[in-house]
């Protein structure tokens, strides 16, 4: 990120400048180097400016839905091993910002989602809930796949390429190592709908709109490692009307009288529906539209949506782990 200062022109705007200075009376030269200003880009050098040209893009923007092939879409497809970079730009948008990797199919990685200095290891796909309890990358991913298969916990890279997203490409840096996480959470087989949940965000200051996302993709020869990484925009969570009281089982969550609270569903493609299609099992439910509030307590919950009465047990993490019609 460069420094922001007042300098002085010879020019009436930046385009026809010629020289910068750094005092109004044009006496002093700014020193050589890179000036930006209005999204445009020049160099000084030997007092004086070369052309200009238009600054490049750093921050990707989110995508509008989950399986976007476009903005706030990444698709790697065998790529070379290394360690991936990527800020992703949420804009003012507020809600839940939701990370998907659609399916990793004799494939796996390892990343860490940080936003607002938090850490997002929480995810859930088609065999549930998925964390390994720390702060570190969380490594996801088929473990059915062919040898050598995904690595172990502890395993130890060295000397891995850097890449850093600019907009446009991926700009190679400088290696470095790493060691996977010392808890690994790969699906017995392959792993569908991998989301990653609660990264809420419920104001739009600057601070709040960047993701910063981090991809390991560790040595692996037959076929390359393949699969899309996905960040989608913040959306506000559509309340669906249930029962906040918990129950035990379903029978007795069915037989609940009411359904005047509100309970939020993030873990669906369509996040529009107000019914009980909304939920769905091995996903996230919040108490507020920002998901920021965190989640119902484990049990069993009324779902009414005027049009059928149904259910929902939620587990200690948040996640829905059944859902039915009423009588169960």
């Amino acid at each position: 990120m460069g420094i922001t200062v007042n300098y002085y022109l010879d020019g009436t705007t930046f385009s026809n400048a010629t020289k910068i200075y750094t005092d109004v009376d044009l006496t002093t030269l700014a020193p050589n180097g890179w000036y930006s200003f209005g999204g445009k880009y020049r160099q000084q050098t030997g007092g004086f400016l070369l052309g200009e040209s238009a600054c490049p893009a750093c921050d990707e923007a989110c995508a509008t839905n989950p399986t976007s092939a476009a903005e706030g879409s990444f698709q790697f497809t065998s790529s070379t091993p290394g360690v991936y970079y990527m800020k992703v730009n949420t804009g003012t948008a507020v809600g839940l910002i939701r990370p998907f990797i659609q399916l990793l199919n004799n494939d796996f990685m390892g990343i860490q989602i940080i936003h607002n200095a938090t850490t997002y290891n929480n995810w859930v796909n088609d065999e549930g809930y998925k964390s390994p309890g720390n702060s570190n990358p969380i490594w996801l991913g088929d473990a059915s796949s062919p040898t050598p298969g995904p690595p172990a916990a502890g395993t130890v890279y060295t000397n891995q390429p850097t890449f850093t997203w600019s907009g446009t490409a991926w700009v190679q840096g400088g290696n470095i190592g790493y060691t996977v996480n010392s808890t690994t959470n790969y699906n017995a087989t392959f792993a569908t709908n991998n989301w990653c949940g609660n990264i809420n965000k419920n104001s739009n200051t600057l601070p709040l709109q960047d993701v910063d996302v981090t991809i390991f993709i560790p040595p692996y020869a037959p076929g390359g490692i393949n699969f899309r990484f996905t960040l989608t925009c913040p959306q506000l969570l559509p309340a669906i009307p249930f029962n906040a009281t918990r129950f035990a089982n379903a029978v007795d969550a069915c037989n609940a009288v009411g359904t005047s609270d509100s309970v939020f569903f993030g873990g669906a493609n369509n996040q529009t529906n107000i019914d009980l299609t909304q939920i769905q099992i091995n996903g996230f439910v919040y108490t507020n539209q920002f998901a920021s509030s965190g989640s119902p307590i484990a049990g069993y919950y009324k779902i009414n949506d005027i049009t059928s009465n149904g259910y929902m047990q939620v587990d200690a993490n948040g996640v829905v782990i059944a859902v039915g019609t009423c009588p169960p």
